[in-house]
């Protein structure tokens, strides 16, 4: 009798989206009955923990990477650059004792540069070929992409999870520039797909739903100022913190209903019943928004150039209104929404299915 195939499954701990794009990856995984062993820390390891309960976990240190409550996050992490490669090459160290002892076949990492491995496939997901520079610093762009693509040439293959033409969801991020030779594009990659909705949680309830996410202290920042905005206002208003770690508890402060965090299944059923959707300019949270077709209003993390770029992006195809942190105004948001269109991507899983076969037909030649 063959062994079951282990696979780890490592996404970065920066926020929950590298988590909830890991999402489909996983479901895909066990439907093809391999054994899915999970490896990381902080609030995206619990996300993960909440949606596959029956899995085996591995604690697996972050890059521990805060956001500044004041000034530009560039600058910081063009100083902490050195500190962010010491901590590839820990990881990297780290992993071989991880394959040796839980017997792992393959790795899928999310964004964690040191995972890569020569004794066996190593993949890959990013939507970040290129990292993105504000005006000033753009001429270490250069320098970042060569730094990038040499990680990214360490992996047996690097899975883009978006379309490769020119309709496509991450613009310049990954389709400016010379794309290595093992970069393959999955399409979009949402939490929401194969998940069964039912008609009566179609009913839109909110007015606004706001999902909260990445590091701190810009997430309780951007909490506080919903709160102040929003208190007492005539709008039905439904706030998810996106903190896992917490003890998940219902609460209602005047026109609030407060979540700590919600599963997948809960997540989208709240979304439908909202009007509509305000939250962080992410990939993930994008790829969501598209695939249930829903109108959002995009705020991007102050000083994270890939999100800033991303609401630029679709605030100018008239898909989605974006506002900068600093300069919120909510209720002047949601009227400017209705300017803008959104937009449906149908679901999409084939690309994903032929990569993953891929994967395990690679894992079973080499056994």
């Amino acid at each position: 009798m063959n062994k079951q195939t282990r696979i780890l499954v490592c996404p970065l701990d920066w926020g929950l989206g590298h988590a909830s794009r890991c999402i489909p990856i996983i479901k895909q995984l066990l439907l093809k009955d391999t054994s899915v062993i999970i490896a990381g820390s902080g609030g995206s390891l619990e996300l993960l923990k909440s949606e596959f309960p029956e899995i085996e976990f591995v604690l697996f240190d972050g890059y521990k990477i805060t956001y500044p409550r004041k000034g530009n996050m560039a600058v910081k992490m063009l100083f902490k650059l050195p500190s962010l490669l010491k901590n590839i090459v820990k990881e990297h160290r780290a992993i071989k004792k991880i394959i040796k002892d839980y017997k792992i076949d393959a790795v899928i990492s999310d964004n964690r540069y040191g995972l890569f491995s020569k004794q066996l496939p190593t993949i890959f997901i990013t939507h970040q070929l290129m990292i993105k520079c504000p005006t000033w610093l753009k001429f270490i762009e250069p320098l970042l992409y060569l730094i990038n693509n040499f990680f990214i040439s360490k992996y047996t293959e690097c899975w883009v999870p978006d379309y490769k033409g020119k309709i496509n969801l991450s613009g310049d991020l990954s389709h400016k520039y010379y794309r290595l030779q093992n970069v393959i594009y999955i399409g979009p990659q949402s939490r929401f797909y194969n998940t069964i909705i039912d008609n009566k949680d179609n009913k839109e309830i909110y007015d606004l739903m706001i999902i909260l996410s990445g590091p701190e202290p810009q997430r309780s920042i951007l909490e506080d100022i919903v709160i102040k905005q929003l208190f007492n206002k005539d709008l039905n208003v439904i706030l998810v913190l996106g903190k896992p770690e917490v003890e998940n508890i219902k609460r209602f402060k005047n026109n609030f209903t407060i979540y700590s965090y919600l599963t997948s299944n809960d997540l989208i059923k709240y979304i439908n019943r909202s009007r509509l959707i305000l939250c962080r300019s992410g990939y993930s949270s994008i790829m969501d928004l598209c695939v249930l077709g829903k109108k959002a209003i995009l705020v991007p993390t102050p000083g994270q150039t890939e999100q800033e770029y991303l609401a630029r992006f679709f605030m100018k195809k008239r898909i989605f209104y974006s506002q900068i942190q600093q300069n919120l105004n909510i209720c002047e948001a949601i009227k400017k929404t209705e300017e803008y269109d959104g937009l449906i991507i149908k679901e999409n899983v084939s690309l994903l299915n032929v990569r993953i076969d891929e994967l395990l037909e690679n894992i079973r030649k080499r056994k």
